[in-house]
């Protein structure tokens, strides 16, 4: 899960829905209209049972929003008064109505909290036990998956780590990181690469000298980090992996945490379609797999590693 803000909901045409995906044109323009009227307009009052429904008709976690519910639900309202909606099940009818307004409200419903290199351990082990293992085994291109990567915090962490290591003369392979998101006006964010500096209280004072530069706002990332990161538009939840074969998939404190079984379990089953064997599965630090079919075997390292395990010959696959 991925965003805080809402994109516009007027219906766009193919060739410029196709050209968001390849992630060819910026997509301010269609988004921050929009927002900018929900914020100013006065909201409807969204209860906690109110929210519940909204929740259960997209298959949504309300444990999941414990820490995020005021302000989500603040949003959701907002927007029920712009239609003039003065009742969840009013909202609904609208929902149901139009395709539009339902994207956006799964929009809505998403959650962009993160900064950089959240949850040390993670980024500990995969510098000190994965990089060097990566490095000189092949030469072909390494490919890394963020899957709701929201303003890409995690995007700059890995590849802050990755140049890192390349100046301490690590021969990693080429690196190509795939950045995909729901919602375009993250996406622009991202591309931005400027944080405030709460975002970026875990950053080494020696990376954050390397690696960004003082803005008004903060830090932006500077030029040659935001090199080799591909940012496109993708659904999880409906679209295909947008790679046959990756090397990494990070799907981190958003499908696992706000969607309910019977919609994670199958999408993750379908991410890690394109997960090579050997490869891994990166998560939340306190998110817990649902049932899978795919072959997986948690690092003793870290809990938010997981192997891809090759297929058992000749039988069904275990399930994690």
């Amino acid at each position: 899960m991925e965003t805080k803000r809402m994109e516009g909901h007027a219906a766009e045409s193919p060739d410029r829905s196709n050209a968001l995906k390849s992630g060819t044109v910026p997509c301010h323009d269609r988004t921050k209209e929009a927002r900018l009227a929900l914020e100013e307009a006065p909201g409807f009052h969204l209860d906690d049972e109110g929210f519940r429904t909204l929740l259960q008709h997209f298959q949504l976690s309300w444990s999941g929003y414990r820490r995020v519910r005021k302000g989500v639900k603040r949003r959701l309202g907002r927007r029920m008064a712009l239609h003039g909606c003065m009742d969840v099940e009013a909202y609904l009818q609208k929902i149901t109505e139009d395709p539009s307004e339902e994207r956006t409200a799964r929009e809505l419903l998403t959650v962009s909290i993160s900064r950089f290199f959240r949850d040390r351990k993670l980024w500990s082990v995969l510098r000190e036990y994965f990089l060097p293992r990566w490095a000189g085994k092949s030469e072909q291109e390494f490919r890394v998956w963020f899957a709701g990567c929201a303003c890409g915090e995690e995007v700059y962490s890995f590849k802050i780590l990755w140049e890192a290591a390349r100046t301490l003369e690590l021969r990693l392979p080429p690196l190509a990181l795939y950045a995909t998101d729901m919602n375009p006006e993250v996406l622009e964010r991202a591309r931005a690469g400027k944080y405030p500096p709460g975002s970026l209280k875990e950053v080494p004072p020696e990376w954050l000298q390397d690696y960004f530069c003082l803005v008004e706002t903060g830090f932006e990332v500077l030029p040659p980090l935001k090199g080799s990161i591909q940012w496109r538009l993708h659904d999880f939840t409906a679209d295909a992996p947008p790679l046959d074969v990756v090397d990494v998939l990070l799907v981190r404190n958003n499908l696992l945490t706000y969607y309910l079984p019977p919609i994670s379990g199958p999408v993750l089953d379908r991410m890690l379609g394109s997960l090579r064997p050997g490869g891994l599965l990166v998560v939340g630090n306190n998110e817990v797999l649902p049932p899978v079919n795919t072959p997986l075997l948690q690092s003793p390292l870290c809990k938010c590693i997981w192997v891809r395990q090759a297929e058992p010959a000749g039988k069904d696959a275990p399930k994690s």
